[in-house]
């Protein structure tokens, strides 16, 4: 059987990456099981945690445990030890993979592309490219990958442009949802009223992390500017539900909410952690630690990815929304965006990047772009969204009787599943991991004997060749 190690933030995790992995290698070990043996490199998760004990595949932590000493002062020495640099070489080593399936970032990769086992495995990676152009160091590092996917259509176009197709590209295999939780629930008004709202309160939505490229300013500013000129029979009855985190590595939430006047019109999802209590519920801004309804401790928090909430209580938030926005500069491709065209919700989103893929496959309402600025540390563009734009678009959903919204969602719901679809996705790495060949760990070792005489008159580029192939003895390292 094929050896295959994942290499991304743990499976247990609330987060993009961490969802995407459970969902893929879960269905590869239930169903391909007799093909391929699974381990994964767990970025944030430490051998002390006790969800490692419940992944049913083999798992590496890449973070210390409370023992390792040595390791703990080798963990802190780099920034890119937190992505399992430091545990990369012993990990080949043990797991001998003939495969590595990855799914972030290039600047976490580097380790992986340039290791010097690299010749062992296979590099299977879906490209995460959430914007133009992409810096021409990723592309390099993207022509020596043996099979590159991405999530939507919109990153492969991207990509087959900038590197005149010569990428070892093998199609999309974009994120889902589980179509057995994630789906329209009955008596919204109910839900509604669950959480300490009228029941003909509107709601719009958005679950996102907290980090600089989702737009909460933006989104601030806009509902702000809604409840100033929107129209009087829907200003009053509004509000804006954000399950997100704070504190967290983006915006400062409290800030925003003062400076837009809007503490009594957001809602955030809270979670006690008493022990013995962990009701979640939730309720307008008490800031990072408030009052729980239940048990009355001060000791309800703003979830976040690390303590997560199950995701039938995330499908009831959805629930909850009559519409939902995915307001970001940039996105990779957005799971929530895709959880909430399960859930039966109208969707709008900024019309770039991977959010096209929804509004030409899903009927996602477009927010015009008003401009893009250059990003000063790579060069490329992200999108401003056009605030009038989103007000007029969301004015015109909200104006809409209840059941026509509904059926909005409907259609969205039926489109997600078809193009958005976990089984499919599996069934394509699995396609892709079927079409790479075994590896063997027990190669002999590579004697390499440096030919220095280097032929006269020779330019730069040929000077390099020569000395790539003929001293470093890497042809794989050419261009």
């Amino acid at each position: 059987m094929k050896r295959i190690l994942a290499n991304s933030e743990a499976s247990f995790l609330n987060t993009g990456y961490g969802n995407y992995f459970h969902e893929i290698l879960k269905r590869i070990h239930s169903n391909y099981g007799d093909r391929f043996e699974i381990a994964e490199l767990a970025s944030y998760a430490s051998p002390d945690d006790p969800r490692c004990n419940q992944v049913p595949w083999r798992i590496y932590p890449v973070m210390p445990g409370k023992d390792e000493k040595g390791y703990q002062q080798v963990y802190e020495q780099d920034a890119i030890n937190q992505f399992g640099k430091a545990r990369w070489e012993s990990t080949c080593l043990d797991w001998q993979p003939d495969i590595i399936f990855s799914t972030r970032d290039a600047w976490y990769e580097k380790f992986v592309v340039f290791s010097p086992y690299r010749r062992f495995y296979s590099l299977a990676w879906m490209v995460t490219c959430d914007s133009y152009p992409n810096n021409e160091e990723w592309l390099d590092d993207y022509r020596m990958s043996n099979a590159i996917l991405t999530y939507t259509d919109w990153a492969a176009d991207v990509l087959k442009y900038q590197t005149g197709n010569k990428l070892s590209f093998r199609g999309i295999a974009p994120a889902g949802a589980d179509e057995n939780i994630f789906k329209p629930l009955p008596g919204k008004s109910q839900l509604k009223q669950m959480v300490g709202l009228h029941p003909d309160t509107l709601v719009i939505g958005m679950v996102a992390r907290n980090q600089m490229r989702k737009r909460f300013p933006d989104l601030f500013e806009g509902f702000a500017k809604f409840l100033v000129e929107g129209p009087k029979d829907l200003i009053g009855r509004t509000i804006l539900y954000l399950h997100t985190a704070w504190p967290d590595l983006g915006w400062d939430i409290p800030s925003l909410l003062k400076d837009f006047g809007l503490g009594n019109k957001v809602m955030f999802t809270y979670i006690c952690r008493n022990q013995g209590c962990g009701t979640i519920f939730s309720s307008f801004f008490q800031d990072a630690k408030g009052v729980c309804k239940k048990c009355g401790r001060c000791e309800a928090t703003i979830v976040n990815s690390h303590n997560g909430i199950p995701s039938p209580v995330l499908n009831n938030i959805y629930n909850l929304m009559d519409v939902y926005v995915q307001y970001a500069n940039a996105e990779g491709q957005s799971i929530s965006l895709a959880e909430a065209c399960y859930a039966g919700l109208p969707t709008m989103a900024v019309n770039y990047s991977g959010m096209e893929d929804y509004i030409q496959k899903t009927g996602t309402i477009p927010i015009n772009v008003k401009k893009f600025h250059q990003e000063v540390t790579t060069g490329r563009y992200f999108a401003e969204p056009d605030i009038d734009d989103f007000i007029k678009k969301l004015t015109d959903i909200l104006s809409l009787p209840s059941s026509l919204r509904q059926s909005y969602g409907f259609k969205s719901h039926e489109l997600a599943k078809i193009h958005f679809n976990w089984d499919t996705s599996t069934k394509k790495w699995v396609e892709v991991f079927d079409s790479l060949p075994n590896k063997n760990w027990k190669e002999s070792a590579r004697l390499i004997q440096p030919n220095l005489n280097i032929p006269q008159g020779l330019n730069n580029e040929q000077f390099v060749h020569y000395c790539v192939v003929n001293v470093l003895g890497r042809q794989d390292l050419i261009n």
